[in-house]
């Protein structure tokens, strides 16, 4: 199903993107410098609160159409469940078919225990942006597809999708600050997060 919906977001994207007019602030290659704050979210899900700094390189294709690649370290509290089996022994005790005397004990049934851990991953994606065609000019939708790489062992390196919407406004020097809220998933169970992104950019020139 969710791979389902991701087909049809970029199909929507990128069919409204062709047809619309010109509606879109940034036609310039920029580069957006930020940070995110972010929670996974699912009954499954191990990942806490989290976030970090990111760098997105954005490139114009058309006044309602941009690309954009990002590199991110993300940092997150990781809460997972260890399991300690029970054991038994020869001992001088109960046991509940002979009874009393020297018995092999069975301790305890096991049980399972929570631990606090942290992972960081960094993650590095591209994205089509559409600028809506909206009254309110500067708002954009992004689909941005990657891969997250683990930088610690308590994290997995996975796939990365992460649509969001977002709106740019323009600043008085004439740079931009960008504000994006998306939700993240590398499609299997429990591995989703919604966060926030601000980032401040500024035209570059090659």
């Amino acid at each position: 199903m969710k791979k389902q919906l991701t087909t049809l977001l970029i199909g929507g994207i990128l069919t409204v993107a062709l047809r619309s007019a010109s509606f879109g602030q940034m036609d310039k290659t920029m580069l957006f410098v930020g940070a995110n704050l972010a929670r996974g979210v699912g009954k499954y899900n191990g990942l806490g609160v989290g976030g970090g700094p990111n760098a997105r390189l954005h490139y114009s294709l058309r006044p309602t159409l941009a690309l954009t690649a990002q590199l991110g370290l993300e940092y997150y509290k990781i809460k997972y469940y260890n399991y300690l089996p029970g054991y038994s022994y020869l001992g001088y005790g109960y046991n509940a078919i002979t009874g009393f005397g020297f018995n092999t004990i069975n301790y305890g049934p096991g049980y399972v225990y929570p631990v606090d851990t942290w992972g960081i991953s960094l993650p590095i994606t591209v994205a089509p942006r559409l600028y809506l065609p909206t009254l309110l000019k500067g708002l954009h939708a992004d689909l941005n597809l990657g891969v997250d790489v683990a930088a610690t062992r308590t994290m997995l390196t996975s796939l990365h999708v992460s649509p969001g919407v977002g709106y740019t406004l323009p600043l008085a020097d004439g740079n931009f600050l960008d504000i994006l809220i998306g939700y993240g998933t590398s499609l299997s169970r429990g591995s989703g997060v919604v966060g926030v992104s601000v980032a401040y950019g500024l035209p570059i020139h090659f």
